[in-house]
Order: structure tokens, then C-alpha cells, then sequence
């Protein structure tokens, strides 16, 4: 199955999934007034994995990215 879906979306599954929840807690950063913490957990992730996987991927930390954006 993860075969066929890198074949026809052209990026494999826990890349397309990482950028799914991503764009996601974007979302609810701008959003909500949820904590970090809750969003991390919402989406899945251990909060400490979640700050570093939202840098890595955004350059900026969770909270920077709020900050920035607001």
C-alpha cells in the first residue's frame, strides 16, 4: 500500500501525513488560543517531538510561528 501511494501522490505516506498535521496545527495556532501542548496532543504528537518536527519543517518554533503571524 505505501508502494501505491508514493507512486501516485509522489511523496511517501508519513511525509504527506507529517504535512497534513502540520498544516493542521498552523491552523490552530493562528485560530485557536489553545495551548501548544493541547494542539501537539490533538494532532497526535508528544509535545517535545511536536516542537522540534514544527521546527524542522517551518523553520520557527510553535510558539515563534504564532507570535509571528498574529
Amino acid at each position: 500500500m505505501s508502494k501505491e501511494f508514493k507512486r501516485a501522490k509522489q511523496v511517501n505516506f508519513i511525509d504527506y501525513l507529517t504535512n497534513v498535521r502540520i498544516v493542521e496545527a498552523k491552523r490552530q495556532l493562528l485560530e485557536t488560543n489553545r495551548q501548544i501542548n493541547e494542539i501537539a496532543e490533538t494532532l497526535g504528537y508528544n509535545p517535545s517531538y511536536f516542537n522540534r518536527l514544527f521546527k524542522k519543517c517551518t523553520g520557527m518554533t510553535p510558539g515563534q510561528y504564532r507570535k509571528r503571524q498574529s
